[in-house]
Parts: structure tokens; sequence; C-alpha cells
């Protein structure tokens, strides 16, 4: 059985408070709040399963947690088991993504960026992803949002279509290692939420 997520304000991001209830397995929890509304050992729980992921530099990240517009936290029997978040790229970045890529990810179509989507090991396989995918896409509203993944993470190659995400642009090279990065992009649209009922 998957969580139904109902947003409490109809324009979350807009609103300032960004928060997700959830009915499903009783011993599955999720939350989409706003950073501020997250204790400090919540927050290093969350930026504990960023690094675990590998992919990030963990210099700054504790301020790019709280920088973000979404973070979506998924505890099963009170364990944290997975993440995600919408996050408020800086305009430098989003300069070096459309540079390397040669797509434009400015603030004004895509104020929003899909990241740090992450699930524990001992969890893979029981359709986790798709829960966080749930909360970022309703959270987001009608907004554009944009992501970057690995080449090689078929996983998030196949999810963010189901989403109404459009692979774009050129891969190009990390500079946190030996691979290459793709973009996605969801437009804004009237009405938000997923485009249909993803098939799981």
């Amino acid at each position: 059985m998957n969580p139904v997520i109902s947003p409490i304000s109809s324009d979350p991001l807009d609103a300032g408070e960004k928060e997700a209830t959830v009915a499903g397995p009783a011993e599955l929890v999720l939350r989409a709040e706003a950073p501020t509304s997250y204790s400090t050992r919540e927050l290093k729980a969350f930026e504990k399963l960023i690094l675990e992921g590998g992919e990030v530099s963990s210099q700054g990240l504790a301020e790019r947690i709280r920088s973000a517009a979404v973070l979506i936290m998924l505890s099963k029997h009170g364990m944290l088991i997975g993440i995600a978040a919408l996050k408020r790229p800086e305009p430098g970045y989003r300069v070096r993504v459309a540079e390397k890529s040669g797509v434009s990810v400015t603030a004004a179509g895509y104020p929003y960026e899909l990241g740090w989507v992450y699930v524990i090991p001992a969890e893979s396989g029981s359709k986790h992803s798709y829960r966080l995918m749930d909360a970022a896409v309703v959270a987001g509203g009608v907004a554009g949002i944009f992501a970057t993944t690995r080449t090689d993470n078929g996983a998030m190659h196949h999810i963010l279509p189901r989403y109404g995400f459009l692979r774009v642009g050129a891969p190009y090279k990390s500079s946190r290692g030996n691979y290459c990065l793709t973009v996605f992009v969801r437009s804004a649209r009237k009405t938000g939420g997923p485009l249909t009922e993803p098939n799981r």
C-alpha cells in the first residue's frame, strides 16, 4: 500500500510552510516540510544520509540543507530510511549546469531542483523512491523543477519520466568524480502533482 499525500496549502512553496499529511502503512512516516520545521537532530540525520550516497561534498552541506525549499524524510519504525529535497540552487550553479549541458535552467523557468534522493540499501526494492517522488511533486505544485542524475543511475532514469520529467541536453562530466550527469526537467504546469499515476 502506498502513502497518500495531500498538501496542507494549495500552493505550499509560496506559503512558506512545506508540509504533507500521510496515510499508509502504520510503520512508515513521510514528512515534507521546510527545513525550519525539523529539529537539529533530524537535520543531522538527513545530512548523514546525503553523505552515505557518496556523490555530494560535505563542504557547506549543512547550509545548503537549511536553504532548501522542502526536505522530505521517510522513516520506518522511527528510523530515517529515505530522503529527497526540493532545493533552491544558487545562480552560479545554474550557470555551470547550463554551460555544460546546453540546457537553460533559470530560476524563472525552474525555481527548484529535485535532489538528494536516496534510500538506504537495506530498503532497496521497497518502492520508497516513489513515495519520495510523490511528496516532491506535490510539494512542488505547479512550479518548474529540474534534476541532475548520473547517466548510469538506471533507477532515476526510469522513475523521473513517470512524473513528467524529460531528459534534455547533453550529458556532462561531474566535478565530483569519474562519471557523467544528465539533466531532466519538469516544466511548470497548470495543476500540480504527477501527470499520471506511476505504474510501479
